[in-house]
């Protein structure tokens, strides 16, 4: 096993462009080349210099033994590199941290091959986050905060007076003109019944009757649900609706293709 020291020298060798890439993939756990190479556009005078350079430094940084990468693509053999999932290796982690993340490292052993519909799901919060960071660096929003899990989950004391954990997949504050926008995120990839969401409505309303959150932070977020289609955006608003539990105007859901221009209208008021 490298040492930290070893850890150390290796981190203030490598660019900065490498250490943002590292630190990056060890916030988001998985990322695309694809995702990548947005997160680093701005270094790169075009996208597709951005897409061939962000390429080759994964593989060096692969090379480096601090990434590496799993066997299935997204979009299969035809997306070509730019559908390779990335990770860090145990080695890379512990770079990182070395080096002073944002967000330690969760954990040191090896990844093992996600399922695809974890790896699907992990991968639209990076979406969701890469959007928020591009609307930050055009200037129309401030990204104050972008908490993932299982950092942004809350605990509380319900009803019964046992301690239960709301599990957003994540909690973000934009700063929008005067104003400080909060939300918790549903990052719904089609593959849970509405009951289900139901359900998870229903806990965040028991979360919002503890007083917790505001007693933190003296407001409680909107819940907004982001779905792959407009379709399944409007069958979670439909069915919220009719539920005669579920309070007005807490809950939304809009498809992804809309989710940068909702964040840019802020919440819907009750």
């Amino acid at each position: 096993m490298v040492g930290k020291q070893k850890l150390t020298v290796l981190a203030e060798a490598l660019s900065d462009r490498d250490l943002a890439l590292l630190r990056f993939l060890g916030f988001s756990r998985f990322a695309t080349t694809r995702q990548l190479a947005r997160f680093a556009r701005h270094r790169h005078i075009s996208w597709q210099s951005a897409l061939r350079q962000t390429s080759r430094a994964m593989n060096a940084l692969t090379g480096l033994k601090l990434t590496t990468k799993f066997q299935r693509r997204v979009g299969g053999k035809r997306a070509g590199s730019t559908g390779i999932v990335w990770v860090l290796t145990p080695m890379g982690r512990r770079l990182i941290d070395a080096a002073g993340a944002e967000a330690p490292a969760r954990r040191h052993r090896p990844e093992t091959e996600p399922s695809t519909t974890f790896l699907k799901h992990t991968l639209a919060i990076t979406e969701t986050h890469l959007t928020l960071k591009e609307l930050d660096s055009a200037g129309q929003i401030e990204l104050l905060g972008f908490e993932r899990e299982p950092a942004c989950w809350r605990r509380y004391l319900a009803s019964t007076g046992a301690t239960s954990v709301l599990k957003p997949d994540a909690f973000i504050i934009i700063g929008l003109s005067n104003f400080e926008d909060r939300y918790f995120l549903e990052i719904d990839c089609d593959s849970e019944a509405l009951a289900v969401i139901v359900r998870k409505a229903i806990q965040y309303q028991t979360y919002q009757r503890s007083n917790t959150e505001q007693k933190t932070h003296g407001v409680f977020p909107a819940v907004l649900w982001i779905t792959p289609t407009e379709r399944r955006a409007t069958k979670i608003n439909q069915r919220l609706a009719h539920e005669e539990d579920i309070i007005p105007g807490l809950f939304s859901a809009i498809s992804f293709e809309h989710f940068a221009d909702s964040v840019l209208a802020g919440p819907i008021p009750p």
